[in-house]
């Protein structure tokens, strides 16, 4: 066996009480104490009680993180040996939006006692930053495979914060002017009107789902296809 590794997916499976950690990592939810023991809840202010509607969140979260092999040298350590170090930098990076991504990898592995290879410290905060963001991102000088429509998954620069990466992930455009003006020469927002289901009788147009939120709602004009955001690998089109 290479490195301290019990099983060559340290985070292949997960628990509904890290699910919930998750839930309190990302979004600071409230869980009553009778969800964290598995028990019926009767308190209508807990979050938990949400967690249906985040199904395709949790296997969004659980195919990323089960994809996760790590890149272990001997004698080394996974730089993900569990759950709890994903929520470990995720809240590491909520708390240090601006410092650079060198700062913040040393910053947590400089604690352990075995720091793991550089290559799987930089898988480890990818995979973090794709939970938080649902954007792939890639370590500088790092093989990435093609996502969809091609394209690269975008690299999180060594001497670039979190921020910086995001602003660049995610360019503000000027969209133009969104309103129509009707038949009583009335001001409409357009937006109201592009509906699914008109958007295929009319235009023809199909649609496919997407997880990396950078393809949200982009054309492929080729092939008549409208990317959508689904909280899970996407599969097909409609």
């Amino acid at each position: 066996m290479i490195g301290s590794l019990a099983s060559p997916y340290p985070l292949k499976s997960i628990t509904d009480a890290e699910l919930q950690q998750l839930t309190q990592t990302l979004w600071n939810w409230k869980i009553c104490e009778a969800c964290q023991n598995g028990e019926t809840c009767i308190n209508s202010r807990c979050s938990w009680r949400r967690s249906a509607r985040l199904e395709r969140f949790f296997d969004f979260y659980k195919y990323v993180t089960s994809s996760y092999v790590p890149d272990l040298l001997p004698a080394s350590t996974p730089a993900l040996r569990n759950h709890d170090d994903v929520f470990e930098i995720i809240r590491l990076l909520q708390a240090y939006p601006d410092m650079k991504r060198s700062e913040l990898t040393h910053e947590y592995f400089s604690k352990r006692d075995r720091p793991p290879p550089s290559s799987d410290q930089h898988w480890a905060f990818n995979l973090a930053v794709q939970v938080m963001s649902m954007v792939k991102c890639s370590a500088e000088n790092q093989p990435s495979g093609l996502l969809e429509l091609g394209t690269q998954p975008i690299q999180w620069l060594y001497n670039e914060s979190l921020a910086e990466f995001i602003s660049r992930a995610f360019p503000q455009k000027d969209t133009g002017n969104l309103h129509i003006y009707d038949g009583s020469g009335e001001i409409r927002d357009i937006k109201s009107a592009l509906s699914a289901k008109r958007l295929r009788k009319i235009a023809g147009l199909r649609f496919q789902g997407t997880d990396d939120l950078r393809n949200h709602l982009k054309m492929d004009v080729k092939k008549g296809l409208w990317k959508f955001t689904i909280t899970q690998p996407s599969s097909g089109s409609t």
